[in-house]
């Protein structure tokens, strides 16, 4: 009979304690996901290039400006 699955040790091995090294949330790392088109991420992907930051930055910048 085949068994398909873990064995026990395996199971006992990949459950191993959770890694130390994990990224704790900062109050200053908040980030949101958001969705934009391809031709949208290519203008802010040259837009950043411009003006020498991040993509991620402008998206900031521009999600802040209209919440407020």
């Amino acid at each position: 009979m085949i068994q398909i699955g873990f064995s026990d040790q395996v199971k006992k091995d990949i459950n191993v304690k959770p890694s130390k090294n994990k990224h704790q949330k900062s109050e200053e790392n908040i980030t949101t996901a958001v969705r934009i088109s391809t031709q949208y991420y290519e203008v802010l992907r040259e837009r950043a290039f411009l003006e020498k930051t991040s993509v991620r930055q402008l998206v900031d910048d521009r999600l802040a400006e209209k919440l407020d």
